[in-house]
């Protein structure tokens, strides 16, 4: 299934569930308001289906975060389904702790696992780098949530059962874990691997649930009834962001097509990761300060020195960041000049090995393949030579000119390349004269390539208009590492050449020991 016509049809089912749930719940419509849980459990199902084939598609490697994910949903449907049995068709109130708080809290220790698996899969995770900035972070706002919320639940469930006080302090407690996994990607994630879909989309689910939880737990305990009331269509999203995470491809960037863009919000992430820590904590102590109504000079003086050493880190943080900049710039020119001289050194290589009209290997080239061709101790190689001669060259340089000369050889060469095996060497050995090394090859094999070879110049309409033809010289020899001899190869294969020649050319000899003798 392709991945983009699942997203549309997922975000477009999602969007009519936000809009259907929330005009029942605004207008109040009967008896539609009696079922909102079977509702949410509609929901879940759908987000559990995409989220299980999602898991599915990823490659084994990188299916782990998923299965988790997919479980937290599985746990969380099954809450659902117990709360739809009770409420929508029995008609009763669970108490709590009930079956289905426990569901809730496996739910959040699996998306716990999740997170911890993707951060684990996550490249370029600076967690020793960053460990400062996030504990700032989290214990900062570690000391808002339990001033305002956990403090409340401790003083208003005063004498309520272990279970009941372990349920109600969790989600405070697990909130905290959701941040602090939201602040590693922020500020543990490299800036040139940030900017990827899934780690944006699993940035803005975990702070999305987040943020509807601390309204549910400000909710419950300032007893604001608007509040849970309309967070009930906002659960079964957060799990629809985290499984739309999932259909996109692990490394697929968000494009800024504007460099300027590019540049403006990865500077605005680099601050905001330098400052998110300082002004959190600033944010805390001004929050004490009114809390407690402590406004005195000392109070003042320690905030005060709280904030200058914070501009003092801010500026060093800011300097090492501009150095850092540099070094990147620097690094990068160097690498850009390390290709640029390594594409230099290829090219002269290649060049020092290559013909220039024909591509084909130069003599040079061939000479040295000859020497690396020497059989090692005790092994044999078996070894096939064609020498190529087109056929009265001055004459076609006469009629025609030296250029159409020079694409005939090329034709030639381009026709050599298209015969030969992925393991033979050709090369151009003198004027009009090619050769063609084949390891391994039997006489059999050099023939039949000169068969090949002959037969398609002959095709050749352009080169038959000019009379262009070859001679070939085939052998083929065994040799060990104590009788390898270049000098008796190709004088053999220059023996057939000759023949090819003397019976009339356009035309291949192998060479036969008894014919040399004679000759």
């Amino acid at each position: 299934m392709n991945f983009s016509k699942l997203r549309r049809g997922y975000i477009a089912f999602m969007a009519l569930y936000v809009i259907v749930y929330g005009t029942i719940l605004y207008r109040n419509i009967e008896p539609f308001t009696d079922y909102t849980n079977t509702i949410e459990l509609m929901a879940d199902l759908v987000n559990l289906a995409v989220v299980t084939f999602v898991a599915r598609s990823r490659p084994p490697g990188l299916r782990m975060p998923w299965v988790w994910f997919g479980v937290a949903i599985l746990l969380y449907t099954l809450g659902d389904a117990y709360l739809v049995s009770q409420t929508d068709f029995q008609g009763l109130e669970p108490e709590s702790p009930n079956p289905a708080d426990w569901c809730f809290i496996l739910n959040n220790i699996a998306c716990f696992a999740g997170l911890g698996a993707y951060l684990r899969q996550t490249e370029h995770i600076r967690l020793m780098e960053t460990a400062f900035d996030i504990l700032l972070s989290v214990m900062a706002a570690a000391g808002l949530i339990f001033q305002f919320l956990v403090r409340p639940l401790l003083v208003a469930n005063e004498g309520a059962n272990t279970a009941e006080l372990f349920i109600q302090l969790f989600y405070p407690v697990a909130d905290i874990g959701f941040l602090s996994g939201c602040f590693l990607l922020v500020f543990g994630t490299d800036i040139r691997r940030f900017f990827t879909r899934p780690n944006l989309m699993l940035i803005v689910t975990f702070l999305f649930m987040f943020v509807i939880d601390q309204l549910s737990l400000i909710g419950t305990v300032y007893e604001i009834e608007v509040i849970e009331t309309f967070l009930g269509p906002c659960w079964a999203p957060s799990f629809f962001l985290l499984t739309l995470a999932g259909t996109f491809p692990a490394e697929e960037r968000i494009e800024l097509h504007e460099s300027h863009v590019s540049h403006r919000w990865e500077t605005l992430l680099v601050y905001g990761r330098i400052l998110l820590p300082y002004l959190f904590a600033f944010a805390l102590l001004i929050m004490a300060a009114v809390l407690y109504n402590l406004w005195d000079s000392f109070f003042i003086g320690a905030i005060v020195m709280v904030l200058l050493l914070s501009l003092r880190q801010i500026n060093v943080l800011l300097r090492n960041q501009g150095l850092l900049k540099e070094i990147q710039k620097s690094e990068q020119e160097l690498f850009l000049k390390n290709q640029r001289l390594e594409k230099m050194k290829n090219q002269m290589e290649r060049d020092a090995k290559i013909d220039f009209l024909t591509q084909l290997a130069n003599r040079r080239h061939i000479d040295q393949t000859f020497v690396g061709l020497i059989p090692e101790e005790g092994k044999h190689l078996s070894l096939g030579v064609l020498l190529i001669d087109v056929d009265f060259f001055k004459r076609i340089n006469d009629t025609y000119g030296h250029q159409i000369g020079d694409e005939v050889l090329q034709t030639v060469a381009r026709t050599i390349r298209s015969v030969i095996r992925d393991s033979d060497i050709a090369g151009r050995f003198g004027g009009d004269e090619f050769i063609l090394l084949m390891p391994g090859a039997q006489v059999k094999d050099t023939a039949a390539i000169a068969e090949r070879l002959l037969q398609k110049i002959r095709d050749d309409k352009e080169l038959a208009d000019r009379q262009v033809t070859l001679s070939i010289g085939c052998t083929s020899r065994q040799f060990s590492r104590e009788d390898y001899s270049v000098i008796q190869i190709m004088k053999q294969a220059d023996d057939a050449l000759y023949r090819a020649k003397e019976n009339g050319r356009n035309r291949y000899e192998v060479y036969d020991p008894e014919a040399a003798e004679t000759a």
